[in-house]
């Protein structure tokens, strides 16, 4: 894929995740993510430091460091499931996270466990039983460094087939606009 289509790829999921945000949750549109890349390798998207998730001490605040890691957990699933056109509800169900040091800067947040979520995809729809997963999410300030992690997280996704489930709203939305 050529710089162009990257580009386009990566312009038409941020308006998706933005769109999700708008209709299913607004926090997402307060928080401004910008999806930096989403494929079977990893998932990467930026929440940038600015008036809207700044915190006193002039860093990345704790609710918008967490939206962060729930999009990068999360959008991988979303992507699996339109490209299967299958129906999952999902949600994370616990979260550890751990605070390194301030998020003082645009922040990158990164899972590389996109095979495994797909695998419990697979489980999830060929069983229909509930599967849980855990997630690692690790947030870095690439001004700074782009590899020490500010905060890392474990998210624990929890998904269930829905046979015979019609799409949601949203996605129906989602396949008409992009």
């Amino acid at each position: 894929m050529g710089i162009e289509g990257t580009l386009g790829a990566r312009f038409r999921e941020t308006l998706e995740v933005r769109l999700f945000g708008l209709l299913q949750i607004p926090m997402l549109v307060w928080v401004g993510p910008r999806v930096l890349q989403n494929d079977r390798q990893a998932v990467r998207i930026l929440i940038p430091l600015g008036a809207r998730t700044r915190n006193h001490l002039g860093s990345l605040y704790i609710g918008a460091l967490v939206c962060g890691a729930d999009l990068a957990g999360g959008i991988a699933a979303l992507r699996i499931c339109r490209e299967r056109g299958v129906v999952l509800s999902f949600v994370f169900k616990d979260l550890e996270a751990k605070f390194l040091r301030r998020a003082d800067g645009d922040v990158v947040f990164e899972c590389r466990d996109v095979e495994a979520i797909e695998s419990a995809v697979g489980r999830a729809v060929d069983t229909g039983e509930r599967v849980n997963l855990p997630v690692r999410v690790y947030a870095t300030v690439p001004r700074r460094s782009p590899t020490a992690h500010v905060a890392t997280f474990v998210l624990t996704l929890s998904m269930k087939h829905q046979p015979g489930a019609k799409k949601p709203l949203m996605q129906k939305i989602l396949d008409r606009v992009v």
